[in-house]
């Protein structure tokens, strides 16, 4: 599942003397605002990190008309945001604030084995269902 999130995201994007050339993926107007919502909380530094014009790229993409939810006390992950801008952000870090290719193949580590824990949930939620546990049982399960 994150590899075809991640997939989604301009990885190959194209950064070029006259600014960044960023392709067209399908990643929806409300990813991009909750990816801009979540960066207006972040230090200038980090924002700096960023290739010039994907921040304006990214205000470009957005619902203009989400309103910021993004609550800076909590993690992210006990708040209402969608798995593609967890992917998003997670392909920021790597790209863009991995302080070195040491940091970035851990964090390669971790999104790895993030993808083979939710293969392995999948395997066995098909396997509950083929032995007839309830489907209300199995969706209330968080992936």
């Amino acid at each position: 599942m994150l590899r075809a999130l991640l997939s989604k995201l301009p990885l190959l994007a194209d950064e070029r003397k006259d600014g960044f050339a960023m392709e067209e993926y399908s990643i929806s107007p409300l990813v991009y605002a909750e990816v801009y919502a979540i960066l207006q909380t972040f230090s200038t530094d980090l924002i700096e990190k960023l290739p010039d014009g994907l921040m304006e790229s990214i205000d470009m993409m957005r619902d203009e008309a989400y309103i910021s939810v993004i609550d800076k006390s909590k993690p992210l992950r006990e708040q209402n945001i969608e798995k593609e801008t967890f992917a998003f952000m997670a392909w920021l870090k790597l790209n863009y604030w991995c302080k070195d290719e040491a940091e970035q193949e851990e964090m390669l580590k971790v999104l790895h084995s993030n993808e083979v824990t939710l293969q392995k949930m999948r395997a066995q939620m098909k396997f509950l269902a083929k032995k007839g546990f309830p489907l209300i049982f199995i969706l209330d399960t968080e992936l």
